[in-house]
């Protein structure tokens, strides 16, 4: 059976009198006999193996007037399956 031990934190700011939002969360995955799936010509293999993942995902949205509104986001994730 797979296992897995998830961590994750985050916020959500409001600035600029409602005007703006800034969120932004990041995160951990431990896997425990994580089932990694591996395709070799027409036939499908699974296997268990230990594996680790991370990341962050921040989101600025913005409303400086009515009819114009801005939204950036950016996102990291790194992954090793061992």
């Amino acid at each position: 059976a797979e296992t897995l031990n998830a961590w994750e934190a985050g916020f959500k700011w409001e600035l600029f009198e409602g005007k703006a939002r800034l969120n932004a969360s990041a995160f951990y995955y431990d896997y425990d006999d994580y089932q990694a799936f591996q395709i070799v010509g027409l036939t499908t293999f699974i296997t268990n193996a230990d594996a680790n993942s991370h990341g962050f995902e921040m989101e600025f949205q913005a409303t400086p007037m009515e009819g114009l509104d801005f939204l950036f986001g950016a996102a990291y994730l790194d992954v090793t399956i061992k």
